[in-house]
């Protein structure tokens, strides 16, 4: 397609609408042009794939003559195929001679086929060359139409710019502040959005804290309950066992092994005729240097029950030191001690972490809260609703004796908390609404100003070709030329347009001022 001849497209508006009609006209097969590549596209497609299966079972015939003429020369030479005494499969249907001879048909079947396919092959590819040359044909037709469509687009845009109305400026401002008005929603968008996240921050917060604070009792409650439990002397289960009988039917069992954590011990047990136990090594669990007896558990019920600080009648007094082995089960005894209030300390410090992991998140969810809001604030203009900036929400540690009392207290702020964060999450749906029947309302008002400002190019459009002819009519000499044809200036006269729109900006018309 020919540059436009024309620096100035409203010098001769008689010679500019004959161009732009000529490219009007070659625009106007623009959607035949392109469902006729389409098609072409399609049928050059299809038969390049017919093609490509006939040369690939050109391919497969001649590798199927190549074997049944390898076949026929094997069993015809070969020592081992040319007998039938090592291929009993053959002895029934015709030995060597029946295999060469069903070998010969196939071969006859084949080399028939071959020109028929070579045919085939011939045809599909003077067709496909025909199908390629029609695309580019119709790819340069489609083109040139394309092309011409552009040009006669750009010469009318070209044309109503130099003669804009007043009512053409003013939509175009109008849809530039509409874009700008889109441009500040979309803004505002983002930051609503990013007010929702931050609140469902502090709605994690929140759960958060409820989380760590359940967690916390709980660990606390455990440690409570084992400190509270009286270590046993526990024992391994292996070991070696040794039972003496004793005079008047009693008897004395002693057990030995090795400890968990090093060391060996010796448990002694003595039985009376009726198998009740008399005596042990075994120390009493409350510390008080005396050995179990007759009792399972402690050396006496008194020392039971007043955690040896007194001893009953009953209580046979036996020291730890008289016993064999009994120092070495009291020091495992101790051990055993040790271990639980090292487990008890640890408890205790995890629920202390917990309830401090849960003022930090009950602080930071009251920070979360007060940047939404803030922001909400700043989105909306004025302060939010609903939202409580009092000590229930700040977070910080409580001091209460318990941490059960802590823990009800970190809760009580937590839900007020969330409470706080649902107020503003509903402040937020009402915004984010807004947002949206206010971006509708603008996206419409786009689209209606758009079609206005088309309606309105369309118009002075219009009006310039009126103008065209009235100059015709009026006697102004023109050649039209074609459409690529190269430009001659055409002679300026002194005709006045009078069918211009009346809010068009003034432009030079055939040198005139209108």
């Amino acid at each position: 397609m020919a540059a436009l001849p024309y620096k100035d497209p409203t010098e001769d508006l008689s010679r500019f609408f004959q161009l732009y009609d000529s490219l009007q006209r070659e625009a106007a097969s623009l959607s035949a042009d392109r469902q006729s590549l389409y098609e072409a596209r399609d049928d050059h497609t299809r038969l390049a794939h017919e093609l490509r299966k006939t040369k690939t079972a050109m391919a497969i015939n001649k590798d199927y003559i190549k074997e049944q003429k390898d076949r026929i020369e094997l069993v015809s030479t070969h020592w081992f195929y040319g007998s039938t005494i090592y291929q009993p499969q053959l002895w029934f249907r015709g030995g060597c001679t029946g295999k060469i001879e069903r070998a010969k048909v196939k071969l006859a079947k084949a080399e028939e086929d071959r020109p028929k396919l070579e045919q085939i092959e011939a045809s599909l590819h003077r067709r496909e060359m025909a199908a390629n040359e029609l695309v580019r044909g119709r790819e340069a037709a489609y083109g040139r139409a394309s092309d011409a469509a552009k040009e006669a687009k750009q010469m009318k845009e070209e044309l109503v710019l130099k003669h804009p109305s007043n009512h053409l400026n003013h939509l175009e401002q109008h849809e530039a502040a509409l874009r700008r008005d889109i441009a500040e929603e979309n803004h505002r968008k983002v930051q609503l959005d990013k007010i929702g996240s931050v609140l469902k921050d502090a709605s994690g917060c929140c759960v958060s804290v409820e989380s760590l604070t359940r967690s916390a009792e709980k660990k606390m409650r455990d440690a409570d309950h084992l400190a509270k439990q009286v270590v046993t002397l526990s024992l391994p289960d292996s070991g070696s066992t040794t039972t003496r009988s004793l005079n008047g039917g009693g008897k004395e069992v002693i057990k030995t092994g090795s400890l968990r954590h090093g060391g060996s011990f010796r448990d002694y047990r003595k039985y009376d005729a009726e198998g009740n136990v008399v005596l042990t090594n075994r120390p009493c669990p409350n510390g008080c240097g005396y050995v179990l007896t007759w009792n399972a558990s402690y050396c006496c019920t008194v020392c039971c029950n007043k955690q040896g600080r007194r001893h009953g009648g009953k209580c046979e007094r036996v020291r730890v030191s008289s016993q064999s082995g009994a120092q070495e089960l009291w020091s495992h005894l101790e051990n055993q001690r040790e271990e639980q209030a090292r487990k008890v300390e640890k408890m205790r410090r995890e629920a202390s972490s917990d309830m401090d992991d849960a003022n930090r998140q009950l602080q930071s969810g009251s920070d979360f809260l007060r940047q939404a809001a803030a922001n909400l604030s700043g989105s909306s203009g004025g302060p939010m609703p609903g939202f409580s900036n009092h000590g229930c929400c700040t977070g910080t540690p409580v001091s209460c004796c318990s941490v059960s009392a802590q823990a009800s207290q970190l809760r009580l702020q937590a839900d007020q908390l969330q409470s706080n964060v649902k107020n503003q999450e509903s402040v937020l749906f009402q915004l984010r609404r807004e947002y949206d029947r206010e971006r509708r309302r603008l996206d419409q008002e786009l689209k209606q100003t758009r079609s206005q400002i088309v309606d309105e190019k369309n118009r002075i459009f219009d009006a310039l070709r009126a103008s065209a002819m009235q100059q015709h009519v009026n006697g102004s000499h023109y050649d039209p030329p074609p459409a690529t044809a190269p430009h001659t200036p055409p002679v300026a006269t002194a005709t006045v347009i009078s069918v211009l729109p009346e809010d068009c900006v003034s432009g030079s018309v055939l040198g005139e001022k209108v």
